[in-house]
């Protein structure tokens, strides 16, 4: 089966721009260069599913640093810069990955 995408639209991309310029006739557009980027991104499926998995990675990560409440992790999360290389070695390798597998990338 093929996989499905849907469009993106930068806040400011041309398109998303002149959406918001035909919505209030009577604005100016604030600069004519757009900046942003349109495209299209791989579907990821119904929103209340990705927001369960957004929620599980959360609670994960608040476990992982011994936090009780969203507060808490606040205090006691330490975020580090990874470099590519560090980054790519810490990715599963040396494994033969099914070709549906979201690690594949």
């Amino acid at each position: 089966g093929g996989r499905y995408y849907k469009q993106y639209r930068g806040m400011g991309s041309p398109s998303a721009m002149a959406k918001r310029f035909s919505m209030d006739r009577y604005a100016q557009p604030s600069k004519g260069l757009p900046e942003g980027v349109e495209g299209w991104v791989p579907y990821k499926g119904e929103v209340g599913v990705v927001i369960q998995e957004m929620s599980a990675g959360l609670q994960a990560s608040m476990g992982y640093a011994g936090a009780r409440t969203i507060h808490e992790l606040w205090e006691k999360a330490h975020l580090a810069a990874i470099t590519h290389s560090g980054a790519e070695e810490a990715r599963p390798h040396d494994v033969l990955l099914p070709s549906d597998s979201p690690e594949r990338v």
